[in-house]
């Protein structure tokens, strides 16, 4: 696992030192981005995920869920953020898994 500084070498940002870095990246647990303001790139540990609320939670006054990633383009959802460039940013990870398998079995591919 890298630390802090280096992913601000990497990356070209400015150091930070407080800033956990998770051994996971989950929906709803921290993760760390990187985005620009102004001409800096910043590090920032976020909630990871969209917030997304169907309908159906909505009736059942659940709280929105997330969703980690853009997987459906055709999907409404995304129509504007996808893009427009002020939503984006480098997401810092050194692997990817997406469960698979029938219900109650998935495994990470």
């Amino acid at each position: 696992m890298a630390s802090p500084a280096e992913i601000a070498a990497h990356f070209g940002i400015d150091p930070v030192r407080d800033v956990h870095i998770p051994d996971e990246t989950v929906e709803g647990l921290p993760g760390l981005i990187i985005f620009e303001k102004g001409s800096r790139r910043i590090l920032k540990s976020v909630t990871w995920g969209f917030p997304r609320v169907t309908r159906e939670m909505r009736e059942r006054g659940e709280d929105p869920g997330r969703v980690g990633m853009v997987a459906d383009l055709t999907n409404p959802m995304w129509e504007r953020i996808v893009v427009e460039p002020r939503y984006r940013c480098l997401i810092v990870l050194t692997h990817f898994a997406n469960p698979d398998g029938n219900e109650g079995g998935k495994t990470r591919t």
